[in-house]
């Protein structure tokens, strides 16, 4: 696990896992996808062989309801690590366009609350916006983007699965709906 989140190996990382599990265990999650809504915890428990250092992990399975056919998106880690600690704003950017295939102008408004930021000058919190835009820019997530007086639009690469969804929407035949008078 410790290899799979790039961080070394070590005893004292071993205890900081081992930590991060337990904390998981014992918080309350509360998700949705709109339609459902998922509240409890999202590991239900689990073993450590302290001899071989692994773990089994057994995941809430009331918690998978919101993982259906397209209700998840991936997040590339290589592009999440390249963040680094540049800020919060980028990374929420990220992980919301992440579940984005055709992303829309989204307004300034929109993305503060997506990002959390409570500056209270408009003309900051557009600044820090075109900032994570940048900054996104800059580690090939988005490929450009637009500012316009009323928000921001992106240009990205969409995702292998992303680009199955497009593909497989626009593919669909349209359904004829039933005439007036028949039936």
């Amino acid at each position: 696990m410790l290899k799979k989140l790039g961080k070394p190996t070590g005893g004292s990382q071993h205890k900081w896992l081992h930590s991060v599990l337990i904390r998981i265990c014992g918080g309350v999650i509360d998700a949705t996808d709109h339609k459902k809504r998922y509240f409890g915890h999202l590991i239900e428990g689990g073993i450590k062989d302290e001899l071989m250092e692994m773990y089994e992990i057994t995941i809430n399975q009331k918690f998978a309801v919101l993982f259906g056919f397209g209700m998840w998106s991936k997040i590339d880690v290589v592009q999440r690590r390249a963040l680094g600690g540049r800020g919060d704003t980028a990374k929420a950017l990220h992980a919301y366009y992440s579940s984005h295939t055709s992303p829309q102008l989204h307004s300034f408004e929109t993305l503060s609350k997506v990002t959390g930021l409570r500056e209270k000058q408009k003309r900051d919190v557009r600044a820090r916006l075109i900032k994570a835009h940048e900054e996104l820019r800059n580690i090939g997530f988005l490929t450009d983007f637009e500012v316009t007086n009323s928000g921001i639009k992106i240009k990205k690469i969409n995702t292998s699965s992303q680009q199955k969804h497009l593909v497989k929407a626009f593919s669909k035949p349209e359904r004829k709906r039933p005439q007036k008078g028949t039936g």
